[in-house]
């Protein structure tokens, strides 16, 4: 069975607890090649990494990558996620998601928080990013719910950056095997 390669922390009761950093590696875990359920595979992360009730920090998320096989470091400028993107590696961007503009789930406390999200591109053209939210949830017409791609501005992500207390921006992870971890 072939799986698509994003992943949330929303489980099937609707909450979405402290997975993003779970989620966000399961995702590129997924680009990389294995194959695994989107949801089981988040919650093996965090189960493993220990960051399912309480979120986990850059150190905590490149440890648990490179048991996955993947490479990482952390990043602190915008020109570092960009040549990151560009290389093919996967760019996860912690953030205060108070301060994401548009949202696509609701203000108020049990949404707001330390926040993993993966980037996918950072385009100078509409000044904007476009990335995956291991919280995004859109009802759909059908019944089922989107989750897939969502946008920032590049000011509203900046600001989201700039209002945790890291001095990192997020983290960069490179496969061991070559893989394009950025060619959604």
């Amino acid at each position: 069975m072939a799986y698509g390669t994003y992943c949330t922390q929303i489980d099937q009761n609707g909450s979405g607890r402290e997975r993003c950093g779970g989620a966000c590696l399961a995702s590129v875990c997924l680009d990389d090649g294995w194959q695994s359920d989107p949801w089981a595979l988040t919650v093996q992360i965090s189960d493993q990494c220990g960051i399912t009730d309480r979120g986990c920090t850059s150190d905590e998320l490149l440890r648990c990558a490179a048991a996955y096989g993947l490479d990482g470091w952390k990043w602190f400028k915008w020109q570092e996620m960009l040549d990151g993107l560009h290389a093919g590696h996967a760019v996860l961007v912690l953030c205060d998601n108070k301060f994401l503009e548009p949202r696509s789930y609701p203000m108020g406390y049990g949404w707001e928080a330390h926040h993993w999200v993966l980037c996918v591109v950072a385009s100078d053209r509409d000044d904007m990013v476009y990335m995956y939210d291991p919280l995004t949830y859109q009802l759909q017409r059908d019944g089922t719910y989107y989750q897939g791609p969502v946008t920032s501005s590049f000011d509203g992500l900046n600001g989201a950056i700039s209002a945790t207390p890291y001095p990192e921006a997020g983290i960069i992870l490179s496969s061991r095997k070559g893989t394009n971890l950025n060619a959604r």
